[in-house]
């Protein structure tokens, strides 16, 4: 892709680097730089994939890639695919099929209704029931791969929770290589009013929402009054930005807000990460604030309730006093039975005696209540988190649990290559969507896989358990690895989908133009090549606003300058077109894109893209065919027709 030279490549943005080509007639660069891009085509997810396959083949793929579209218990007679309805038989036939014809499987995509493995189902929060159906449905996956392939990615749609795209990246624009700042937005009034969530970890539910519209009132005392007046006044988002940016800066508040922190945890120590995510959060900060004006307010009847108790427990114990001594008064007269008036008077002492005890009673459960109200507003304060914070550690252990079934399929059927699951950057609002959520989601569950393939107790739902993994590592691994060995198989089994097409997207939320963008994207996709993080890719082509999975070459998506930086980080593995109602179109078309050679062997044909009317898909005698189909002798292949005469 595009870079500037502040990455140390000749190319700048207004000069973007494309791939070399060669003329389909060069016998002497064919055979190298033809093999550099392997595009391999998709199968329809809501077909019967055994047939997808061959028909693929028949219509000249040499890599594919298999999905489904169904979920849960399948149809085939409703075109709910799905890895369960494809039985035994059906499996050995695609993998023997795929052998025979010498064309690889490259990948498998699970579900595509799934979008996101943190289990979040809509604004109610998280669920871990939906998390483990998505997972299960991942697995059934892995577990056709590994009966169809030799190993590859298992692909899944991320799309983790909702958040503002200005919110999220707004403050961090790119800079050009002029030092124009580069703003993501998905426009003003939209942002003003696009949540952000707030999560209590405890329930995975979402507890709070806030707006970059979002203002509160409260009454602040006024000024040099000498008598107790308010007034009004309104905090607005931007107050809680700052005090956020400010507890994080002062290392006075710090102190001060840790301190506050531990008063109400037992003790607890909030760490520097967790500091983060409260103290430092605006929204967490504007629910803070929110909690600590709702004490304030029933603080006032907590106040009126203790001084009542006060009263009443004066006067319970005046009156058990006096109780106590009119009775002896009758007691040492030596009367048996006070008179009617010490008898009247006793029996009043005893009635206000019991209505006191009553209302101290009452009092201090009001007071109860005001301090539990207190403590639980407390504990659920500190209990939430930003959606973040949460739903990434989610997603981190979905697919580092996944990548150990991945590792003990890939051992169990002995497949030449790791099966790796592959989490796709999907597009827009959702997390994922942006090359750093990519990146960070690849690297936490990586992070995670290791420990749950080394750790003695690991965190579930908060609280540290004696590690439940331990002996699925076993089963997946034959033994227990090491750290170091645990972080190379955790790379070898979680890796990136990147979709050139999903990350055109953003092109809507980007305010430079269309080098620009390039540039900015050049700058994202070079440290995901950079840090390892991608190992499957798919192609497909839009105009920046929706995915239309458009052939390649048919949109504006900087797919030659995305191939270019591929091929030079030294990815070599297929790139997969995924088509719409173009169909196989959209492979033909990418492999015209790109200038793949294609060699014509009669004059039925005049133009590049007649291999749709005459050899793909067709019966009659090849006017086509790609290098890889070409008889060949003496060791090097050369472009020749079918009599083995080289052509002239």
């Amino acid at each position: 892709m595009a870079h500037d030279h502040s990455h140390g490549h000749k190319h700048s943005p207004e000069t973007p680097e494309v791939p070399k080509y060669w003329h389909s007639m060069d016998s002497t660069q064919w055979s190298s730089e033809s093999d550099r891009i392997k595009l391999g085509i998709s199968t329809p997810p809501m077909q019967d994939q055994l047939q997808s396959i061959q028909a693929r083949i028949r219509q000249g793929a040499q890599a594919v890639e298999l999905g489904f579209i169904g979920t849960g218990k399948g149809s085939a007679g409703q075109g709910n695919f799905t890895p369960g309805t494809v039985g035994i038989p059906e499996r050995e036939a695609i993998r023997d099929i795929a052998k025979v014809n010498d064309v690889k499987i490259s990948s498998v995509h699970a579900s595509m209704k799934i979008q996101g493995l943190a289990g979040f189902d809509g604004r109610q929060g998280f669920s871990e029931a939906k998390r483990a159906m998505d997972m299960e449905e991942v697995k059934r996956t892995i577990d056709f791969a590994g009966d169809v392939t030799d190993g590859g990615a298992i692909v899944v749609h991320t799309g983790e929770f909702p958040y503002s795209v200005q919110g999220k990246h707004g403050e961090t624009p790119f800079k050009t290589k002029g030092g124009k700042p580069i703003q993501l937005s998905e426009g003003q009034a939209i942002a003003q009013r696009s949540a952000q969530y707030l999560v209590n970890t405890k329930t995975g539910r979402v507890a709070s929402e806030i707006t970059p519209d979002f203002e509160v009132d409260f009454l602040e005392k006024k000024k040099d009054s000498r008598e107790l007046e308010f007034e009004k006044k309104t905090r607005k988002y931007g107050w809680f930005v700052d005090k956020a940016k400010a507890n994080l800066a002062s290392k006075e508040l710090i102190d001060e807000n840790k301190t506050e922190y531990s008063e109400h945890n037992q003790g607890m120590k909030l760490s520097n990460e967790e500091y983060k995510n409260t103290y430092g959060d605006p929204g967490w900060v504007a629910l803070h604030f929110q909690i600590k004006e709702g004490i304030t307010q029933s603080k006032s009847d907590e106040l009126w309730h203790r001084a009542r108790y006060r009263e009443y427990k004066n006067d319970f114990d005046q009156s058990k006093i006096q109780l106590k001594l009119a009775e002896a008064l009758h007691s040492r007269s030596g009367i048996a039975v006070p008179d009617a008036e010490g008898k009247n008077r006793i029996d009043a002492l005893r009635h206000k005696v019991d209505i006191s005890e009553h209302h101290v009673k009452a009092e201090e459960e009001y007071i109860k209540k005001y301090d539990l109200q207190r403590k639980n507003a407390y504990d659920q304060l500190y209990n939430i988190r930003p959606i973040e914070s949460y739903g990434v550690n989610k997603t981190s252990e979905s697919i580092a649990e996944l990548a150990l079934d991945a590792a003990r399929v890939t051992r169990d059927k002995n497949l030449k290559n790791p099966l790796f699951v592959a989490p796709e950057n999907l597009w827009g609002d959702q997390y994922g969507a942006h090359p750093k959520d990519l990146r960070k989601i690849i690297v936490d569950s990586r992070s995670k896989a290791v420990e749950y393939m080394t750790a003695d107790k690991i965190k579930i739902h908060g609280e540290e358990v004696k590690n439940p993994f331990k002996g699925r590592v076993k089963k997946a691994l034959g033994h227990m690895p090491s750290k170091s060995e645990a972080k190379k198989i955790a790379e070898n089994h979680i890796k990136a989908t990147f979709d050139i097409g999903h990350a055109n997207i953003w092109k809507k939320y980007f305010s430079g133009d269309e080098k620009e963008f390039n540039s900015w994207l050049g700058h994202e996709v070079d440290k995901l090549t950079k840090d390892g993080i991608i190992g499957h890719v798919h192609v497909s082509d839009n105009f920046g606003y929706n995915d239309e999975h458009l052939p390649p070459g048919y949109g504006n998506a900087p797919i030659k300058e995305f191939l270019t930086h591929m091929q030079k980080s030294g990815f070599d593995k297929e790139y997969i077109v995924e088509p719409a109602h173009h169909d196989v179109g959209a492979l033909h078309a990418g492999m015209e894109f790109l200038q793949t050679p294609i060699y014509r062997i009669d004059t039925q044909t005049h133009r590049w893209t007649s291999p749709e009317r005459s050899y793909f898909g067709q019966t009659h005698v090849p006017g086509f065919v790609t290098p890889g189909y070409l008889p060949h002798s003496g060791g090097e292949q050369k472009p020749m027709v079918w009599s083995e005469l080289p052509l002239e």
